[in-house]
């Protein structure tokens, strides 16, 4: 029996993430790999902005079973190195990210190279070409809006393409 047989679908604020999915851009079946909240903290309160999901290529299982055998969920999930594994991975993985609430694109965007740069460089791997590539993912929403329920699918391709569509 195939992995995704056994991945069931997942809501995450009345966002229902179905079990598999075949991005716009891909010709594969992917499964439900995780989802959740992702939001912004202000004082006393907690805003949901988006329901994300990540759906992984059926190659990621063996791919991670090697260093992951036996970890509990909430050690995969406190795990920065597991999910790093994920994104570095030679696997084709999705993230759609669904808004929770109205989000322009601009602000959208910013939020998201902000949160890569940072990263990028705590890790010593930000330069030019980071720099370059986050400044087009900049360019790409620059002239878009979401509304509550439209999603962005952000597909990475084994050889380190991402390919980003649009779900009105």
């Amino acid at each position: 029996m195939a992995l995704c047989d056994e991945v069931s679908e997942l809501a995450i604020e009345n966002i229902v993430f179905g079990a598999t999915t075949k991005p716009p851009s891909s010709t594969n079946t992917l499964f439900l790999g995780g989802a959740g909240v992702w939001g912004l903290q202000i004082p006393n309160r907690f805003i949901k902005v988006t329901a994300i999901a990540i759906y992984l290529e059926q190659p990621a299982v063996p791919s991670l079973a090697v260093k992951y055998r036996g970890k509990s969920p909430e050690q995969l999930m406190d795990s920065l190195d597991f999910f790093m594994d994920i994104v570095k991975s030679e696997f084709e993985k999705s993230t759609v990210v669904t808004a929770l609430l109205a989000l322009d694109g601009v602000e959208y965007s910013e939020r998201v190279v902000e949160s890569c740069t940072a990263y990028l460089n705590s890790v010593g791997e930000y330069g030019e070409a980071e720099a370059k590539a986050l400044e087009q993912l900049l360019q790409v929403f620059k002239d878009q809006t979401f509304s509550p329920g439209a999603s962005v699918v952000f597909t990475h391709t084994p050889n380190r393409t991402l390919i980003v569509s649009w779900v009105f």
